[in-house]
């Protein structure tokens, strides 16, 4: 039991200046106290009733960290914006992008060195690589996150993801477009945000939020009451879908559909070069379980010294096979060619995606619920057969061959990495 806070004891209600310190570490990067006591004794009789549920916050907490340093490991690697300048006016960023040549873009990369130069702290850092990156944490984690929830399973009600319009004042970066006729435009759209949503069996949800940085908030695990306070945008409601619906939903993408919403302005090439860094990722995850005998969820329920030195382990293995991966493409000669989506007649398109909820009755929203949860405890049980099902491509030829290449890579000591990736 610590001190040096003030709050309400869990116990009697009177004011405290205890409190958990195993709580302040799980919820907030800030190391804001959760549950306080007035006293020893108040806290030996909650005992019983909050040890438990910290347990789980605390392994909840390391899945969301885990999460965290994959994406921004990811986003470095992997990172599309090509970014003229960067400049800090107060507490805010403001970020030039450059406009998309889609008749040149054949003739260049579609990943961008990452402006280290331009960033004078570790968040404004954090910032850049999560910017417009929500639906990379939602979508390209996806398989890493389902072997992280195996371990909290029997805690969790349902998984979901969460689609939110965030309250501008919260934004870090001002985004501007310089245009190809030498103009500038300033980025004034709807800040939509994508999170994971956990619902627990005891009652509480909590919010996995590995993208905030873009919005000043590092902590990689919230409360869901305290994110729809302080980060929703005021009479915005939460839109909620099935776990994995981001992820196959870019799958179908990659492959070409979808073309009504990624039009010309979007380079669809980042979408094939990120999917198949996704795939050197999730190969290094698999690798690094089979070198230490242990899956990756094993990880979140080991005493802290050794979570520590398992995660950064693990985090580097990745960040390893990433950077192996990317190594090996921009030494083919054919790498910007290769990469070209095509695309769909116009009569062959699709209707345009909506993200308005319908209007359901009360029984349609209970069943929807029945359904959510359903379909998240068979995500979660049936983990490798979802696995294969995402990635039906695998036995290709292709695939055998870059398989191949993957596993001569990490076997070397020691893999430099390209000219674009630096954590």
């Amino acid at each position: 039991m610590a001190a040096t806070a003030n709050g309400s004891c869990a116990t009697c209600c009177k004011a405290a200046s205890a409190y958990c310190p195993a709580c302040v570490e799980e919820m907030d990067g800030r190391r804001t106290p959760t549950t306080y006591y007035c006293s020893r004794a108040c806290q030996v009789v909650d005992r019983s009733m909050h040890k438990v549920p910290c347990k789980h916050k605390k392994i909840m907490h390391r899945a969301a960290e885990v999460l965290q340093a994959t994406f921004y490991a990811f986003r470095e690697a992997a990172f599309d914006l090509d970014i003229n300048s960067v400049t800090k006016n107060g507490n805010v960023l403001e970020v030039h992008h450059r406009e998309v040549d889609a008749a040149g873009a054949m003739t260049r990369s579609p990943l961008s060195r990452f402006p280290d130069k331009l960033l004078a702290n570790g968040d404004d850092k954090k910032a850049i690589l999560a910017h417009a990156a929500c639906t990379d944490a939602t979508a390209y984690l996806h398989e890493l996150r389902v072997k992280l929830l195996r371990g909290i399973t029997p805690i969790i009600k349902t998984v979901d993801e969460g689609h939110i319009c965030v309250d501008r004042r919260h934004e870090r970066i001002r985004r501007f477009l310089d245009l190809l006729d030498g103009t500038s435009k300033l980025d004034t759209g709807v800040s939509f945000h994508e999170v994971i949503i956990l619902s627990c069996t005891y009652g509480s949800k909590f919010v996995f939020y590995p993208a905030g940085a873009q919005y000043g908030q590092y902590s990689p695990l919230l409360r869901l009451d305290d994110y729809l306070k302080d980060w929703a945008a005021p009479g915005k409601t939460l839109q909620l879908k099935p776990h994995g619906s981001m992820h196959l939903y870019l799958q179908e993408a990659t492959a070409g559909g979808h073309q009504d919403v990624f039009t010309d302005t979007h380079d669809l090439r980042s979408l094939v070069i990120h999917d198949e860094v996704v795939q050197a990722m999730n190969y290094a995850v698999a690798d690094w379980e089979k070198k230490n005998g242990k899956s990756v969820h094993k990880i979140l329920t080991q005493k802290q010294a050794a979570y520590e030195a398992d995660r950064n382990s693990l985090v580097q293995a990745m960040r390893k096979g990433m950077c192996a991966y990317i190594q090996w493409w921009e030494a083919r000669p054919d790498k910007f060619e290769t990469k070209r989506i095509p695309r769909e007649p116009v009569e062959a398109k699709k209707p345009k995606l909506t993200l308005e909820r319908t209007p359901i009755s009360e029984t349609e929203q209970a069943q929807a619920e029945v359904d959510r949860t359903l379909a998240s405890l068979r995500l979660l049980e049936n983990a490798e057969d979802s696995e294969r099902k995402i990635r039906a491509r695998a036995g290709s030829e292709k695939e055998r061959e870059y398989a191949s290449q993957m596993e001569a890579f990490l076997k070397k000591e020691e893999v430099k990495g390209p000219t674009i990736l630096r954590m």
